[in-house]
């Protein structure tokens, strides 16, 4: 008897360690095809999204129709809990009446939601991706390195989360991890944070964000911004402002997702009113469209928030833009009664697509006297077959002149060189004032061009960092103190001047960094000992 019994457990335990093994058999090959199939849709979405940077359609006709529509549906709401709730029916209504599928908008999605985004056009090789609140997750942060990499183009990514628990392992798989929170102001404050997969307030450390983008990450454009920041994003709606704190320090955005959240234990009047002061200032100001927007939703039948795709009007048409590659100053100084000086600048350019047109930043102060385009598309005995022309109808408004140009430019037609100058006179500033170049007593003068006051001194495009050379021309004996490098300084030809030359190098300056201050001459004095 206790033989069959003993047969009879061999048995069951062998049909048992027998179903185990098919059953973990099953789950590999089941794993193992569900992962093939997953990398089949993978392959199969990159070869559709792809196709997207070849799309032709007019991108500013799309905005004009999403423009119209937005303005007639959501600008005549004055109600904000009333705008909260029909802001996603109304802007999806609009982004099919605008037909925004046209732009080549492509699903990144992640654990929770989708991201959306544009796939660039431009010959820009490398791209800059930020990730404020990275919450555990970088699936589509992965999915848009993946893509990128197959159109040739590297990316940088930088992502900022209080909560070190596993984002500090996760996110230097992709790019640099920075273990705090970033928002409008510095300080030790509370923040709503994801742990135990829950979303509780905890005290963290708070990083502001022009410090994190200027100083610490020391980029002035970000290629795409996703902000989860748990209720913070408020205070930093100020940053996509036509004249906010991004703009005054020339940082540019060109793709945003950004969720905007409800508090779950009230009261949100407050939410409700800066949220649709908002929006409403993005289509006011013209420089973002804010297309795909979903609601979200974290408890059943509790939506907390919004996920709203914001894209700057300049990546729709951006198919048109010049960039700075380097700047060449030259101001003449002579100390004469009126304190008058004489300017003269080259801008080297870059071309994204076919430009037709350009504006200049310059104040309505300077006198602009010159406004002309050199270009070369061929070498000739060693050096650039450069042809120029003068454009006589430009049109100066306020401060930036709008410059309407003879033939479009290209990549092509500027291949070998292609620049911007300008000719131009403007006045010393008083003592006592603050921007441009002004006098600091009876005769020295010195600069102040930080926070936008660069267009008082220099005509520009935009202030980006770029290599940069300074040519300052005065009497002898006059000196010039700058931060720049100094050059091999020279006499004018057939005059009592010298120009004192300085430039950058190899580093990239913003205008705005720039600061020099030129001493009048000083008095000979002989010793007759």
């Amino acid at each position: 008897m206790s033989s069959i019994l003993m047969k009879s457990t061999r048995n069951k335990a062998h049909r048992y360690l027998k179903f185990v093994f098919l059953f973990a058999l099953f789950l590999g090959i089941y794993k193992f095809y569900t992962v093939y199939l997953d990398d089949l849709r993978e392959e199969s979405a990159d070869e559709d999204d792809l196709q997207t940077v070849f799309l032709a359609e007019n991108k500013v006709e799309v905005y004009k129709k999403w423009l119209n529509c937005v303005k007639w549906s959501l600008m005549i709401i004055e109600d904000p809990v009333q705008f909260w709730t029909q802001f996603t029916k109304i802007t999806q209504k609009c982004d099919e009446e605008a037909e925004i599928d046209k732009l080549g908008l492509i699903t990144l999605k992640n654990k929770d939601e989708d991201k959306i985004a544009i796939l660039p056009r431009n010959n820009d090789e490398k791209h800059t991706f930020i990730t404020l609140g990275i919450g555990r997750d970088i699936t589509g942060e992965q999915r848009w390195k993946r893509k990128m990499g197959k159109l040739g183009k590297e990316v940088d990514f930088y992502g900022a989360d209080p909560m070190t628990e596993v984002n500090e392992d996760l996110y230097p798989q992709i790019g640099k991890y920075f273990p705090f929170a970033v928002a409008k102001n510095p300080g030790y404050a509370t923040a709503s944070v994801l742990k135990n997969r829950q979303y509780v307030n905890q005290s963290v450390v708070h990083v502001d964000i022009n410090y994190f983008i200027e100083k610490l990450l020391r980029i002035d454009k970000i290629d795409n911004l996703w902000m989860d920041a748990e209720g913070a994003e408020y205070d930093l709606f100020e940053i996509f402002e036509k004249n906010g704190s991004f703009a005054k320090k020339g940082i540019e955005v060109c793709q945003i997702n950004i969720e905007v959240h409800l508090s779950e234990t009230g009261p949100n009047h407050l939410n409700y009113e800066r949220f649709m002061k908002f929006v409403k200032m993005l289509i006011r100001e013209e420089q973002f469209a804010v297309f795909r927007t979903e609601e979200l939703w974290r408890h059943f039948l509790n939506m907390i928030g919004a996920l709203l795709i914001i894209l700057a009007t300049v990546s729709l048409v951006e198919s048109a833009k010049l960039t700075p590659k380097k700047y060449e100053f030259t101001l003449t100084t002579e100390f004469g009664p009126e304190n008058t000086f004489t300017g003269n600048v080259k801008i080297h350019v870059n071309v994204t697509g076919s430009v037709k047109e350009f504006d200049l930043k310059v104040s309505k102060d300077l006198n602009v006297e010159r406004v002309a385009f050199f270009q070369a598309s061929s070498i000739i005995r060693g050096g650039p077959n450069t042809l120029g022309s003068v454009i006589l109808d430009v049109v100066k408004k306020d401060d930036s002149i709008h410059v309407p140009l003879p033939k479009e430019i290209t990549s092509k037609s500027i291949k070998e060189e292609g620049y911007i100058e300008v000719d131009y006179t403007g006045k010393v500033g008083e003592k006592g004032a603050n921007k441009g170049l002004f006098l600091i007593n009876l005769s020295d003068y010195e600069t102040n061009l930080k926070n936008g006051n660069a267009i008082h001194l220099f005509p520009i495009l935009e202030d980006v960092a770029a290599p940069l050379t300074l040519s300052v021309i005065t009497p002898y004996r006059a000196g010039v103190d700058t931060t720049l490098k100094a050059g091999e300084h020279g006499s004018v030809p057939g005059k009592e001047l010298i120009s004192n030359n300085f430039n950058s190098g190899n580093e990239k300056v913003k205008i705005s960094d720039l600061y020099f201050k030129i001493n009048s001459p000083t008095a000979l004095v002989l010793d007759r000992n």
